[in-house]
């Protein structure tokens, strides 16, 4: 390979925010960088913007979607690493030789993938604008079964752009599956469990998270349980040989859960109590305790997991209220 590592970049008319993008890759010292950047069909001066560096590989497509471009530029990758990096999201310094020094400190350790942490901006905040999530998602080892790694990965999703993977391991597993309408790193992650990969926390500060009100940015997406439990259902039958594990099954139950108090709080009661009684089904109320941390649990408890979901929405609207 012809560079340590390959980040790349899908994006869609951001003009506002890819010069800070591109400005924090291009600063990374310690360690050999492609910047592999997919314009997915902009139409705001985002090509131009990004045409003025020379330190990029600019490709353009006609829209196709987030996922469809992170393929695009794997397809151009030439670092033996890669890390996928939002347009309007930037890099912290030195993460990249942070990352690639834990992974090599590993030595003769075969498919191990190590993740990070973020913090995130909420740009129109009226105060507490910053929150730094710095979480250990895993407690299982290298020598766990596939069984515990996948359940590992259906519970406890990892976001984007905090992993160092392989290159290898990406093109193993075929990239991003472009059937998925999203969810598609929970997918790949659970894909790449599959193959016997095992993700460990490396402890690295990687990149800043910017939320903000563009239509484009993905945490702006509306709530639509039919197009997510569709969606989840892709992933449900590649995985249906390894229900017969209570790990996984418990882990399946523990996502439905969460679906169903998303699902519930914005508003959808019919479709949250749905996904709950699919959760009952798998394995009772056995993950309660890991589906859900204090003080919802005791909300819980106190009120069921239907008028736990329905306070928090409340909450949750009242505390919008205050912050914006």
């Amino acid at each position: 390979m012809g560079y340590d590592v390959t980040v790349i970049t899908p994006v869609f008319n951001g003009v506002d925010y890819i010069v800070d993008c591109v400005n924090s890759v291009a600063s990374q010292k310690g360690v050999s960088v492609q910047h592999v950047v997919v314009d997915d069909g902009s139409s705001d001066g985002t090509f131009e913007a990004v045409s003025q560096f020379s330190t990029v590989l600019l490709i353009r497509q006609a829209n196709a979607g987030a996922p469809a471009a992170r393929n695009l530029g794997l397809s151009k990758a030439e670092g033996s690493y890669i890390k996928f990096l939002d347009a309007d999201d930037y890099l912290q310094p030195d993460c990249l030789r942070r990352q690639l020094e834990v992974i090599r400190s590993t030595g003769n350790v075969k498919k191990r993938i190590g993740y990070g942490y973020r913090d995130i901006v909420w740009e129109r905040r009226k105060f507490r604008r910053r929150k730094v999530l710095k979480v250990d998602l895993d407690q299982v080892s290298a020598g766990e079964s596939v069984e515990r790694q996948v359940a590992n990965r259906i519970s406890k999703n990892i976001m984007t752009s905090l992993p160092l993977y392989p290159s290898e391991a990406l093109r193993e597993v075929g990239g991003f599956d472009l059937r998925l309408r999203s969810s598609q790193e929970w997918n790949l992650n659970i894909r790449l469990a599959l193959q016997g990969y095992t993700f460990f926390f490396d402890g690295v500060y990687c990149y800043t998270q910017r939320i903000h009100d563009s239509a484009s940015r993905i945490s702006n997406r509306k709530c639509d349980p039919e197009s997510e439990l569709a969606n989840d259902k892709y992933t449900f039958e590649m995985l249906e040989d390894l229900l017969k594990h209570r790990c996984v099954r418990e882990a399946w139950a523990q996502r439905l859960r969460s679906k169903a108090k998303t699902f519930i709080v914005a508003g959808f009661l019919n479709e949250g109590q749905r996904a709950l009684c699919q959760a009952n089904k798998l394995s009772g109320q056995q993950c309660i305790k890991e589906s859900y941390g204090n003080p919802y649990r005791i909300f819980v408890r106190v009120f069921g997991e239907v008028g736990a979901a329905k306070i928090y929405g409340t909450f949750i609207r009242l505390a919008r209220k205050i912050l914006y």
